[in-house]
């Protein structure tokens, strides 16, 4: 296997409607196929206020790419869907 790189989101915190928009695959499959990365969700949601236990993970999106110009465009891509969707204006 050539060399890869990953990076990571993490979108527990955001409203439902961001989390729930970044999680399937209409808003992910472009956004793959564009940067050339794989996004995948991991960890689970935590409500505000409850801390993980040991071995737990806040939910997050794992990206993978074959450049790390292509894990960052997928997370940057990412960020602004999240924030369009969380600050409207």
């Amino acid at each position: 296997m050539g060399e890869h790189y990953e990076g990571e989101l993490e979108i527990n915190d955001f409203p439902l409607n961001a989390r729930w928009k970044v999680t399937h695959k209409e808003t992910l499959g472009p956004i793959s196929e564009w940067t050339g990365a794989a996004i995948t969700t991991r960890g689970q949601f935590f409500p505000s206020g409850k801390v993980p236990g040991p071995g737990d993970r806040k939910l997050y999106l794992f990206i993978q790419g074959p450049t790390e110009q292509s894990v960052n465009r997928a997370k940057a891509e990412l960020k602004r869907v999240l924030e369009d969707i969380t600050n409207p204006n």
